[in-house]
């Protein structure tokens, strides 16, 4: 395999992965800590609350979107490998 195709492979899976993790961890954080302030202050304040599940939702949006271009570097390094590496194949070195 094309070291380029290894490198696009690699850079995909972590865009793909890593971003997920990393969202998934401060959404759960985030709705961890709303809750918590519910608990100790009750519904007074549905601001606060608001603003946590605010930054929740916003944690998983970049999240998703930095999956979606992991998953896009993913495709093309599929479509390079595929036009690319049966051709390499079948010459003769």
């Amino acid at each position: 395999m094309n070291k380029n195709v290894k490198m696009l492979l690699v850079t995909g899976v972590v865009f793909t992965v890593l971003p997920l993790i990393v969202g998934t961890a401060v959404t759960v954080l985030s709705m961890i800590s709303s809750f918590h302030d519910l608990g100790q202050k009750g519904i007074a304040d549905p601001q606060q609350l608001s603003d946590h599940i605010g930054l929740s939702l916003v944690a998983t949006f970049i999240g998703v979107s930095f999956s979606a271009v992991g998953v896009l570097i993913l495709v093309v390094a599929g479509v390079i490998y595929l036009i690319a590496g049966p051709a390499r194949k079948a010459a003769p070195t």
